[in-house]
């Protein structure tokens, strides 16, 4: 298959054996929601500064929505949407727990506050470690695929770098990058539904540059 953000094919993949419908486009919505909140939180909208009703979209959108659509990209052969999904589906997993005062997580850190922030970045760290290598991927990709796994490294980026330094305006910076990416994100699942059947607008593959094949002689 070509590369399409809509069915997150970053190129070259088999084409699936059978006939079933595209679970992506479910996991980026899953994915957009949550991270649009996230970035409307990180950047203060309107001064809301406390993320808690993110929580709710954490699990049952984020977590729950992408690892479904995971597995159901693992049946129909697709390692690359199959592995990014339940990966992110549990970073909204892991999220949600760490905002959840049940699991306790912060609350083991009431005796010493300065180490709650390092942790939080060195979590962060670790899922902008993959998502530089999720983004190594899709390179050859189109450039709204690209552009949403750069938006989202960038956004990781900063944010981890606001918690190991504690300047907190980086969190702000980055958090307008997972705006950005929420709208990509959004944008490849629109065009994993939109046919000439049933919308008067098309996606455009926005391919980057493809090797033409050599003529056999």
């Amino acid at each position: 298959m070509q590369a399409f953000g809509g069915t997150l094919n970053p190129g070259l993949a088999p084409y699936p054996k059978n006939e079933f419908a595209n679970p992506s486009v479910l996991g980026l919505n899953a994915f957009s929601l949550p991270t649009f909140l996230l970035g409307l939180y990180n950047v203060h909208a309107n001064n809301v500064q406390i993320p808690n009703v993110i929580v709710g979209l954490a699990f049952f959108v984020g977590g729950i929505g992408q690892t479904l659509c995971g597995v159901w990209e693992f049946v129909i052969g697709n390692t690359f949407g199959a592995t990014t999904m339940c990966s992110y589906g549990a970073f909204w997993l892991s999220y949600g727990a760490i905002q959840t005062p049940a699991f306790g997580i912060l609350e083991a850190y009431a005796a010493a506050p300065e180490q709650a922030t390092t942790a939080i970045g060195f979590y962060l760290l670790g899922w902008t470690l993959l998502t530089f290598m999720f983004w190594l991927l899709v390179l050859k990709s189109t450039y709204v695929f690209v552009g949403l796994f750069t938006t989202l490294l960038i956004g990781f980026s900063l944010t981890t770098a606001a918690y190991l330094t504690e300047n907190m305006y980086l969190g702000k910076v980055g958090g307008g990058f997972f705006i950005v990416c929420s709208f990509c994100g959004w944008y490849l699942a629109w065009s994993g539904v939109a046919t000439k059947q049933n919308s008067y607008l098309t996606y455009y593959h926005f391919l980057l540059p493809q090797p033409k094949p050599k003529m056999m002689h």
